[in-house]
């Protein structure tokens, strides 16, 4: 059993399988589309957005942080966008601006900070027509539904048709109907001094350029097929940890494409060159992710990567009984981790050509589903 369970490196340590204690952790492959909601189609949807949704470092390689928080990424009817994500407050944003399919929101910032230097937010949503586009862009960008005093109005150029705002504190605010779509976008700088928005104005433009150009390779599905959109790839999904969705927020269970996830990367320039590295094909996402990589061996070097970003915030820790495969870290006491919402316990756990990460707060917690996340990889065929 010890052998037929270690995967094909010849080389890793043996794992105990009669040691390994699941709890009540699923072992076995989920039905991903038995256990679909109402939201499950249009967050597949904002998913697949996501591929065509531009990285902020691709538009200035400076933009290397990231500091959306995994949740927060994509938008459904059921959970669009808080209040002050798109510029302006609402009571109730199905009825202040109908229509909406689907969505994702990204950000890049200069340093860890994002008060120090250049910041952006991006916002994209799908509505269903452009009606419905262009009258969410006229709620947003109403000055009376701003929670702050605006300076005054300000022009994009090549874009006409935008609302363009500076904020009080010297930031460009812009909303934009093109299509079924609403484009919002967020460029500010706390250092820059005197305050200046002739740069902001050109780096909202060609933000704005990128992603209309991007859009261009986005197929939207129907919206009558939304809620039919597969909900798996591969049957990577449906071997991950099944996740509990944060109130108020989408939930973020799906397969995505490597740009889609770096998206969610804190660092996604570092996680881009180690995705590369390993050529990671595919991501799943859910309470625990896996990564896909080419070969074992890449697997092990992406595993090295994530454990490299850990650095000064986590030490090695001792893996789950049975379980010497998994490279664990628990969080440091020190200045940087008390700034900072981190969990207690990350893992990386490698088996063939996959690598699975795996959080949690409490020691149990953790190598329970570490020892479920093992037997879905190993078994989960």
């Amino acid at each position: 059993m010890t052998a037929a369970c270690g995967g094909s490196d010849d080389s890793a340590p043996a794992v105990d399988v009669s040691k390994l204690a699941p709890g009540n952790y699923p072992t076995t492959p989920r039905d991903i589309d038995k256990q679909r909601t109402a939201e499950t189609g249009a967050v597949q949807e904002s998913i697949r957005l996501a591929e065509f949704v531009p990285l902020m470092m691709d538009l200035d390689s400076r933009l290397v942080y990231n500091q959306r928080p995994f949740y927060l990424h994509p938008f459904t009817p059921q959970n669009p966008p808080q209040n002050g994500w798109l510029g302006g407050s609402v009571d109730d944003f199905a009825a202040a601006a109908p229509g909406l399919v689907a969505g994702w929101t990204t950000s890049g910032h200069r340093r860890k900070d994002n008060s120090l230097g250049l910041n952006i937010d991006l916002t994209l949503l799908r509505f269903s027509d452009n009606a419905q586009a262009k009258t969410a862009m006229d709620v947003f960008s109403d000055a009376k539904n701003d929670t702050y005093p605006r300076k005054g109005p300000l022009s994009i150029p090549g874009y006409p048709n935008a609302k363009s705002a500076l904020s009080q504190y010297d930031a460009v605010h812009t909303w934009i109907a093109s299509d079924d779509y609403l484009l919002y976008t967020y460029v500010g700088n706390g250092l820059a001094t005197p305050p200046d928005p002739a740069p902001l104005i050109d780096f909202t433009k060609k933000l704005l350029d990128k992603q209309f150009e991007l859009l261009k390779g986005y197929t939207p599905t129907p919206s009558d097929k939304v809620a039919q959109e597969p909900a798996d790839i591969d049957g990577l999904v449906a071997r991950t940890l099944p996740n509990q969705p944060t109130d108020g927020y989408a939930d973020i269970t799906g397969a995505y494409t490597p740009h889609a996830a770096l998206h969610l990367e804190e660092r996604p320039d570092i996680s881009k060159r180690a995705f590369d590295d390993a050529r990671v094909d595919l991501i799943a996402h859910s309470d625990s992710s896996i990564y896909r990589t080419a070969d074992p061996a890449a697997a092990s070097r992406l595993t090295a990567s994530f454990l490299d970003q850990l650095t000064g915030l986590f030490d090695p820790t001792d893996s789950p009984p049975g379980l010497p495969t998994a490279k664990c870290s628990k969080k440091l006491d020190n200045d940087a981790t008390k700034s900072r919402n981190l969990v207690e316990f990350i893992c990386y756990l490698t088996y063939d050509r996959y690598v699975a990460a795996i959080t949690a707060n409490q020691r149990q917690d953790l190598d329970q589903k570490l020892a479920a996340q093992y037997e879905l990889l190993a078994f989960g065929r």
